[in-house]
Order: C-alpha cells, then structure tokens, then sequence
C-alpha cells in the first residue's frame, strides 16, 4: 500500500476504531479505498489552496463525485477538506 502503511495481518482483516454495519471488520480493499479517497482529496483541496479558496469557497467548490454514494461522504467531506485546508492553505 505505501511506506506509511505496515502490512495487514495474516487475517486480510484491518481492525478499525468503529466497526462498520452488523460490526464488520475492514478489508485490504476498504483500506485501499480509503487511501485513494484522502489522496484524491489532498489533490483537489492543494489546488483551491494555491488558488486561494481556503477555507470557506474550499468547502463549497470542493466535491469529490467518484466517492458521493459512501455512507458518511456528505457529513464527512467538511472534515476532510478542513484538514487538508490546514496542512496547503499554509503554502507547504
């Protein structure tokens, strides 16, 4: 997955912080999915931050489509912009 990311146990289970439904664990594709939704988010919220969108237009004009249908994206997103908005809208 990436230097940042040990190796998932034996198991292919990840152990998240909050089960899913019905108190399912997490997959290697779950966490892979997770992965590219942050990576793409980081994307799009760098460019509002080099175009000066940070923070609040950020929050309007940046919608990640590919991710809409997930349980949690509309009250998630906020979040997730926020945090990126903290780590470009520096000008790092």
């Amino acid at each position: 997955m990436g230097p940042a990311y040990p190796r998932p146990p034996r198991t292919g289970r990840a152990g998240p912080g909050h089960p899913g439904p019905g108190g399912r664990l997490g997959t290697k594709k779950d966490t892979q999915d997770l992965l590219g939704l942050l990576r793409d988010a980081s994307a799009e919220v760098k460019k509002a931050a080099h175009d000066g969108k940070c923070w609040d237009a950020a929050q309007k004009d940046v919608k990640l489509e590919k991710y809409k249908d997930w349980p949690g994206y509309e009250r998630g997103l906020p979040q997730v912009i926020q945090r990126y908005c903290a780590l470009w809208g520096r000008g790092t």
